[in-house]
């Protein structure tokens, strides 16, 4: 999680109660609340609505998957648990994604995302490497939808 981001309240409860609930489940995402100082104003306030954002703050994990996985590719300067998510999704980890609020992606001037050009170049790069891995092995994937949970979970 980056040091900027928050976690809603119960996050680890809620996320952790489904891997208890369903062993065969190896991670447990939730969709992303991006926040942003509004002009004149002292606190990060909401805006558009949450959505599904491939990050590590948004997850849990069982340690098995980094086991299979692997760590992060540590060539990628922006992008990496995108890049470590695509490759778990094309090796058929098991996801469930929350429609939970579990991150809170703060939004500000200093962000290290805020370098446009490299955070495009490695989002590119690590789709086209997922690209590549699917070709070369004549995979099909899920889409991250199909992981969704069909309602709200309390």
């Amino acid at each position: 999680m980056d040091a900027d981001d928050l976690w809603p309240d119960n996050k680890l409860e809620r996320q952790l109660t489904r891997l208890a609930d369903d062993p065969s489940v190896e991670i447990v995402m939730g969709l992303t609340q991006f926040m942003r100082l509004t002009a004149g104003q002292p606190q990060f306030e909401p805006f558009q609505k949450p959505q599904l954002f491939l990050n590590f703050g948004s997850a849990v994990f069982r340690k098995s998957v980094f086991d299979q996985m692997g760590l992060f590719d540590e060539t990628m300067a922006h992008s990496e648990d995108i890049d470590w998510l695509l490759r778990a999704r094309e090796n058929g980890v098991s996801m469930l994604i929350l429609n939970d609020v579990t991150l809170f992606y703060r939004i500000h001037s200093s962000n290290m995302s805020q370098d446009k050009s490299a955070r495009h170049f490695f989002f590119i790069k690590a789709l086209k490497q997922s690209l590549d891995r699917r070709r070369q092995h004549k995979k099909t994937v899920k889409h991250f939808s199909d992981y969704q949970q069909s309602h709200k979970q309390n």
